[in-house]
């Protein structure tokens, strides 16, 4: 009957919001925003029974880039976005217990794929990717174009590889050594233990091994962690976190200052950090509005968490907040299988590694949170 209503509601509103003036469009483009709207709204209504957060969290980002981001771009590509891949866990988790395992070996194979290909670029072999610094030499960056999303990938699946081939687990953790991520680096140990903890206690006793002689290398030798870059990172989130909380936030652009305001409650709208972060004004010797970029300036928090809360507010929080402990509710309520964690592995080391890195709106990672969680979601189904 809901979708009846919504049917007829979609009809008389798709003509009728002709009547709502946008100023300099064609007459078409008002009967677009209402179909729009409308279908946005019926995939929100959709998935429903798939997971109520995951809807009121659609329909927020419907109301968000309508009202608030104002139908900008990229805030209805953004919408696009997360409507498609809500559709798309939804029917992945429609898949039965043996096609799960085929995607599990694809995805294995994509990581014997990626592996090789690093090994190329490592002894400069790579015809592709050559380095802008160092013209000549290979890019170490896999598949993926920058090194920190190589790190991210080999981290979200290292639990794969623990459970198709055990015996390769030190080569992705050697990749994520090479790609010099932090975040990308602890995800993997983390998603790593929690996997092996419920799956095999041998394995899980000598990996703590390798985890300590692992993280000596890595912090040691590999990754020096330098305090200009941390404080940068950390501005960035604390000013963002700032902004969202007073509802204002100081822009500057070719001179001109300008000072945006919003509620807390919903946030500077979908798609607007990158939109808005940018023109942030950049202190002088520590004194002005803004902040020390030190070496450049973020188009992106760089953590996932902070941009939903900048651009959702504190309803974004807690829409978001209500997820994680929906997430942990659902894996500890039941008896653990090998397939579901690992499913609930690899999706732990993604959210842990979007607190430091860019990965939502990439299409490899983006693609591997909604593959993971459309299986994880089938697995708990079934059981």
């Amino acid at each position: 009957m809901r979708y009846t209503i919504l049917i007829i509601l979609a009809l008389f509103g798709t003509l009728l919001s002709s009547l709502i003036p946008c100023n300099g469009q064609p007459v078409w483009y008002d009967p677009y925003l209402g179909l729009l709207f409308f279908l946005s709204l019926g995939i929100s209504v959709f998935i429903w029974k798939f997971n109520k957060i995951l809807s009121l969290l659609s329909l927020f980002c419907l109301i968000s880039s309508f009202f608030i981001a104002q139908l900008s771009p990229r805030a209805i590509v953004l919408l696009f976005q997360v409507n498609l891949s809500l559709l798309a866990c939804y029917g992945i988790s429609k898949l039965d217990s043996k096609n799960r395992k085929i995607i599990v070996w694809g995805i294995f194979e994509l990581v014997t794929l990626q592996l090789a290909w690093v090994t190329l670029q490592y002894f400069n072999l790579d015809p592709i990717f050559k380095s802008i610094i160092n013209p000549g030499h290979s890019e170490l960056v896999g598949f993926n174009g920058a090194k920190d999303q190589m790190g991210s990938f080999f981290a979200i699946t290292f639990p794969v590889v623990l459970y198709c081939c055990p015996i390769l687990a030190p080569l992705p953790i050697i990749a994520i050594i090479l790609s010099k991520s932090s975040f990308a680096f602890i995800s993997a140990i983390i998603a790593g233990l929690i996997y092996l903890s419920y799956t095999n206690r041998a394995y899980y006793k000598i990996f703590i091994v390798f985890v300590l002689l692992s993280s000596m290398i890595f912090f040691g030798k590999a990754e020096k962690i330098k305090s200009a870059d941390i404080f940068t990172r950390a501005n960035v989130w604390r000013y963002a976190a700032i902004a969202t909380v007073e509802g204002k936030i100081d822009l500057e652009n070719n001179g001109q200052k300008l000072q945006l305001k919003t509620n807390p409650i919903w946030g500077y709208g979908l798609g607007n950090f990158l939109r808005i972060f940018p023109f942030v004004p950049q202190t002088q010797n520590g004194v002005g509005n803004g902040f020390n970029f030190v070496n450049e300036k973020f188009e992106h928090a760089h953590n996932d968490y902070v941009e939903i809360f900048f651009e959702f507010g504190y309803l974004g929080l807690a829409l978001i907040s209500l997820f994680f402990l929906s997430f942990i509710w659902s894996f500890n309520k039941l008896n653990k299988s090998n397939e579901i964690a690992l499913y609930f592995s690899c999706l732990i080391a993604y959210f842990l590694n979007a607190s430091g890195n860019f990965l939502t709106h990439l299409g490899m990672s983006g693609l591997l949170l909604i593959i993971f969680y459309g299986m994880y979601r089938g697995s708990l189904n079934e059981r």
